[in-house]
């Protein structure tokens, strides 16, 4: 009778693991996920855009159009496999348009821009979010057919009133 090699090779890729704090396998995630991309491939537009900047997704963005939670869990919406992240850390909403974040009672918790957040908060365009020692940078990006209104845009017209002095005409009396 012949035994597989297979279990004892696996007992032994996870014991490696553990040695050298290594993520998951990626054949163990779950499938369904958001779809992430790499910075330089096309993929859907989002108005919000969550990239990791440190850690195991460093270079990989997460576009945001609904709710999605961030954490160890191979479970979680977007799975960030180290010892210093919750199971189920953050939560990203978003609420008429305004992306939102809440920290879900985490160990050590979830900061954004050097602040401990404490309660929901909403984030805006370059905000930074930590966890630990893994760090991603917000990006928003207007919708198709929204056009931001700058200063270059606007035509300011300035009406000098007339003050009836004809001290500037020049003519003399």
């Amino acid at each position: 009778m012949r035994r597989s090699r297979e279990p004892v090779l696996h007992a032994l890729w996870r014991h490696l693991r553990r040695l050298f704090k290594r993520g998951p396998d990626n054949r163990q995630r779950v499938t369904g996920g958001p779809g992430y991309f790499r910075k330089t491939e096309a993929g859907p537009e989002f108005e919000w855009v969550v990239s990791a900047e440190t850690g195991p997704l460093a270079g990989l963005g997460f576009g945001v159009d609904h709710s999605l939670i961030l954490g160890r869990s191979l479970k979680s919406d977007i799975a960030i496999a180290i010892p210093h992240v919750s199971r189920q850390h953050a939560r990203l909403d978003l609420e008429a348009g305004q992306l939102m974040i809440e920290d879900l009672g985490s160990s050590n918790g979830t900061v954004v821009n050097g602040r401990a957040l404490t309660g929901r908060r909403a984030l805006q365009h370059d905000d930074e979010i930590r966890f630990h020692d893994i760090v991603f940078r917000v990006s928003h990006h207007r919708p198709r057919g929204q056009r931001q209104v700058g200063l270059h845009d606007q035509t300011t017209s300035i009406k000098i009133p007339d003050s009836g002095d004809d001290t500037g005409s020049g003519q003399r009396g």
